[in-house]
């Protein structure tokens, strides 16, 4: 995700970077935030109980939830315009 916020700031004017890492912050902050959430909220939903095998499967459901958010993550990147050398 990193690639996606910096090529985002690198299109921005020389005087409107600051504003620009600031909204970069920001929504990385909150995004991260949500993305807990979100993965909490599935392991509770998909556990279903607090036996050991339970929290097991909500766990493995949380982790590919996650793996799909990177796997767009990456799958964004790749559309990023190249630098030409």
């Amino acid at each position: 995700m990193m690639t996606t916020f910096t090529a985002g700031i690198n299109v921005v004017e020389p005087h409107m970077t600051a504003h620009a890492n600031a909204g970069s912050s920001t929504v990385r902050q909150i995004g991260g935030s949500l993305g807990t959430a979100l993965s909490m909220l599935v392991i509770s939903l998909c556990a279903g109980g607090t036996s050991t095998a339970n929290l097991a499967i909500g766990y493995r459901w949380g982790f590919v939830l996650m793996l799909a958010f990177a796997i767009i993550g990456f799958c964004s990147s790749l559309f990023l315009p190249q630098k030409e050398n």
